[in-house]
Formats: C-alpha cells, sequence, structure tokens
C-alpha cells in the first residue's frame, strides 16, 4: 500500500486494524455512499440519451419525408430527361461504358444488345425500403422481353431481398452461356453444347441474376 513501509504491512497489530469491524464499516459505508452517486450519474446520462435518441428519430423522419418531397419533385423533371435521351443513339450504352461496375462487364454481344436499350427508369415507394431498376428495350434479336428489371427490398433484420425476371434468350443469343468457338455468334449456336464449348463470357446480363 503506498506510504507504508514492508515492514508495517507484515506487523500484525496493522493488518488487525486494516480488518478491524469499525474500518471495514467505514469503508462499506463509502461505498454505498460512491455506489448512490454513480447511480444518478448512470440515471442523468440514461436521460440525456433518451434525449438524443427521441431528436435522431425526429431528424430520420424529417429526412425521410424529404426523400419523398424531392422523389416526386424529380419525377416530371426525370420523365423529361428520358424524352431527349431518347433522341441520343445508344446513350445508354455509352452511360455504362463509363459506369465503374457495368463498365467491367460489358462484352462485344452486350455493346449489340444495348443499342437496343431506350429507357432506364428507377422507382421507389414512398416507404423508401423497395425500389426497382428498370430497363426498356425495343424489339431486337437477342430476347423477347421488352422489359427487364431488378427490385430490391429491406427486411427486417436488415437483408435485402432480389428479385428479377428470367431473360427469355432467343436460340444462340445468350451472353451468359459459353458458345462453341466455332459457331460463336450464329443462331442456334448456344442451343448444343460441346465438349470444346468456350467458358462464358462476363456479362452485363449477369446483373439480372439472382445472385449477382
Amino acid at each position: 500500500i503506498p506510504g507504508m513501509e514492508r515492514s508495517e504491512l507484515s506487523d500484525t497489530s496493522t493488518l488487525s486494524t486494516l480488518t478491524h469491524p469499525t474500518a471495514m464499516a467505514s469503508v462499506s459505508k463509502k461505498s454505498k455512499m460512491e455506489g448512490a452517486v454513480l447511480e444518478l450519474h448512470l440515471e442523468a446520462l440514461h436521460k440525456l440519451q433518451e434525449q438524443l435518441e427521441e431528436i435522431n428519430e425526429k431528424a430520420a423522419a424529417e429526412a425521410e419525408e424529404l426523400e419523398r418531397r424531392a422523389n416526386r419533385e424529380r419525377k416530371p423533371i426525370l420523365e423529361k430527361r428520358n424524352e431527349v435521351i431518347a433522341k441520343i443513339p445508344s446513350f445508354w450504352l455509352q452511360a455504362f461504358r463509363g459506369h465503374p461496375l457495368f463498365s467491367t462487364l460489358i462484352s462485344d454481344r452486350d455493346e449489340e444488345i444495348l443499342t437496343f436499350l431506350d429507357e432506364v427508369i428507377v422507382e421507389e415507394t414512398d416507404s423508401l425500403t423497395e425500389w426497382k431498376i428498370i430497363f426498356k428495350f425495343s424489339e431486337n434479336p437477342f430476347f423477347e422481353n421488352r422489359e427487364l428489371f431488378k427490385s430490391f427490398k429491406e427486411a427486417d433484420g436488415g437483408d435485402l431481398e432480389v428479385e428479377s425476371p428470367s431473360i427469355k434468350w432467343k436460340p444462340g443469343y445468350e451472353p451468359t452461356v459459353g458458345e462453341d468457338e466455332d459457331t460463336k455468334g450464329s443462331p442456334g449456336a448456344g442451343s448444343k453444347r460441346s465438349a470444346d464449348q468456350a467458358e462464358p463470357e462476363v456479362s452485363f446480363f449477369e446483373f439480372f441474376l439472382p445472385d449477382f
């Protein structure tokens, strides 16, 4: 103990004094007083934390309402923007070429397909926990769908639920399936797979696979 010599600590009378009931009662009383003070501090801290949480909840609600209002105000402007975009040849192909993620997925075949992409729309619900990305295509020789989409929903617990339709590829044109090198690009090439078939190319259309 600081301030006490080793000889004092080894002396029986000193130890007896430290453990005397009167001394122990004093320590116990002090501990109870300190515990009561600590309890008051913790209670004050809890009340302050509740005030902060109330402010945070209010701010979050106001931010959500602001986002909903902004979405409503953006909608007519985005519609007008899409009208202008529709007049620019291969606009979305060039846009995705400049995207840091999608640019790494676009194959030569994808470039051909994306020239038929007319419109990309992002829809959000008022809950702000669900949204959908819609891709509208003009008629093309690659697949039957005129519209592809991928929807997202934030489930309880923070998990993200994802949904997208199957693409109805025309024979020989599915870029996410490997093709025989001798028949690559030929109609019907994708319907028969040979032993020397090449590995599938990386493709923009992997975005529509469930596990992407």
